[in-house]
């Protein structure tokens, strides 16, 4: 059975730009159309100013696709088949761990990955793209910010970053789910445990 035992992730060192009118306030309704209209554009420009690495957290939190190439290393224990849990990945280096350390090898393919005896492996890999995400991925990013601006501007749930300038909103559990942008990431979702062969 197949165990991973750490998976060490790092940052991205850019992220691919998102759609420059993502922010825009959208639309106006209700009776008073010039407060809501003033209403959606606070909430815009709010929302344009938070941060997007921490956006970027709370969705990659989430999901096992990945924007933004950066380098993974897993420490996976055998046997059975291993298939990366984060995607798109290239795998540059499988070690196995032997004489106490790490030794490189050669691993049999598998249909979705490779085929592990009963020892420890390191894999090395360069995953992420630097694709611009898809217009659904977009929107889950566009709606967890606006949820978060009009969550914590009526409960005023905000923390300083210690610049004395930027303030972020203190995420509330379920922020994923109550503002959508869960249901529309499901395609992207991480499994919610490893399975093997």
């Amino acid at each position: 059975m197949i165990r991973i035992l750490s998976e060490e992730e790092s940052e991205p060192a850019s992220r691919p730009a998102l759609d420059s009118d993502l922010f825009t306030a959208v639309g106006t309704y209700g009776p008073d159309g010039n407060s809501v209209a003033a209403y959606h554009s606070f909430i815009a420009s709010h929302a344009a100013h938070i941060p997007q690495e921490h956006l970027w957290q709370r969705i990659e939190s989430y999901i096992a696709f990945r924007w933004g190439v950066r380098t993974v290393v897993w420490i996976v224990e055998g046997p059975g088949t291993f298939e990366t849990p984060l995607k798109p990945a290239t795998v540059s280096t499988t070690e196995i761990w032997q004489n106490e350390a790490w030794a490189s090898v050669t691993l049999k393919a598998a249909p979705l990955g490779y085929v592990l005896e009963d020892a420890t492996y390191r894999f090395t890999a360069s995953v992420g793209t630097g694709d611009v995400p898809p217009a659904i991925v977009q929107e889950a990013i566009r709606r967890l910010a606006f949820y978060a601006v009009e969550t914590w501007q009526q409960s005023g749930g905000w923390t300083g970053l210690g610049d004395g300038q930027t303030t972020v909103p203190s995420w509330p559990a379920r922020s994923m789910q109550y503002s959508g942008a869960a249901d529309l990431l499901r395609p992207y979702r991480r499994l919610g445990a490893y399975q093997c062969a």
